[in-house]
This record gives C-alpha cells, structure tokens and sequence, in this order.
C-alpha cells in the first residue's frame, strides 16, 4: 500500500460524522510509524551529539514528542503547534473541539518530563523565539504543503548550529519530497515511518525570514 493511499483513507476516517459528538483524537505512532521515529533517534544518538536542544514543528497530542523526550541525550524539546484552526478553516479534517481535546492530550503526555518547551504557536511566528544558530536538530512535521514546508526548511535551517541536523516526516509526500528536493538534494536517510534526516552543512540554501522564499 503507498503513502498516497494510507493519506487518502486518514482523511476519510477524519471527516467521518461523528455520531456522538465526542472529540476525535487520531493516533499516529505505531507500530512502524514507532519504531521508524526511535531508529532516527538512534542514528542522531550515534552521531555522539549530548544534551540536544531541538525543535519539534507539529507536535499534535505529543506521541513523537514523548518518543524524543525518552531519548537520554535529548535535553530540551521546543514543542511547537498552534493547536488551532489556522487559515479560517478546517485542519486536517478537525473541528474546533477536536483540537482542544488534541492538545490536552499532548499536556498530559509531556507533563512527566522536565524536557519540553510548549510553544503555541505557529511556525512562522515561533521562528522570532528561537535564536539562530542555537538548536542541535529540527523536526519538521508540522503544514505538508509544498510553500509551508519550504518555507519550513528554508527559516529552521537558520536556527541550526553548524554541525546541526534537520528532521522530518512524511518523506513520500508529494509536497514535502518536491520540498526536499528543491532546498536539499539527497537526504541523508529516510527511515520506516518516513522519517529523513540531512545535515545542514547539506542544505543547499537557508533564508532569513524577512528574506523571499525561492
């Protein structure tokens, strides 16, 4: 089964009527989906990096924010999302109240580390918090379409030190692989849940964001 075809049936599940009401809270880190993002772990931990400060854009209810926080060599998450209906209009297939109930998931999920800062916040706008030059790796999982995701690569890139490493999901995406392919070339690795990685010494072009995007 492609990646086009997993999308395609996480949006039909989502925009399913809800007969109860209740808010709808998706899972999203089993089995592969798990153990893909621990194995990107590993590789970043056998790079011999110690206490990573990193970035995570799109943390949704926390589960692959909790995966890096059990990572010992991991020191602080900036946990970045706006947990809103950004745009004026649906997000993912969510309504409002799902979303409240997404990120009170997410609260309860990171509560028992002393590991994570929670931005609310959207990427654009939380980019103006972070110092450049200062984040050991970046998670993008955040808007998968092409503009955002690029947008994305080009500004959190700028947020990396020199021996940094950027990160992200959904590899196989039609937005985020022509994403990559403009402002990157070759990733370095892609992993089983479609996680990839590329150091920014491999980043082909990074901008401030005051500057226009290619």
């Amino acid at each position: 089964m492609t990646n086009e075809t997993n999308e395609t049936n996480e949006t039909n599940e989502t925009n399913e009527p809800n007969e109860t009401n209740e808010p709808h809270v998706r899972t999203m880190r089993e089995g592969y989906q798990r153990t893909g993002l621990i194995n990107l772990i590993k590789y970043i931990e056998d790079l011999d990096m110690k206490n990573i400060i990193m970035a995570e854009i799109g943390c949704y209810q926390g589960e692959s924010t909790e995966i890096f926080c059990q990572s010992e060599k991991i020191q602080t998450i900036y946990g970045i999302d706006p947990w809103n209906m950004f745009g004026g209009g649906k997000r993912q297939g969510f309504r409002l109240h799902d979303l409240v109930a997404v990120e009170k998931a997410f609260d309860n999920r990171v509560a028992p580390y002393n590991k994570v800062i929670k931005i609310k916040n959207s990427s654009e706008n939380a980019i103006d918090l972070i110092d450049d030059n200062s984040l050991d790796l970046v998670y993008i999982d955040g808007n998968h379409s092409y503009h955002d995701v690029k947008k994305d690569i080009q500004w959190w890139t700028l947020k990396l030190k020199d021996n940094g490493y950027l990160a992200g999901h959904d590899y196989n995406r039609r937005g985020i692989h022509r994403a990559l392919a403009i402002c990157v070339g070759e990733v370095e690795q892609v992993f089983d849940d479609t996680s990839w990685i590329v150091a920014k010494k491999n980043v082909k072009f990074y901008l401030k964001k005051q500057e226009h995007s290619v």
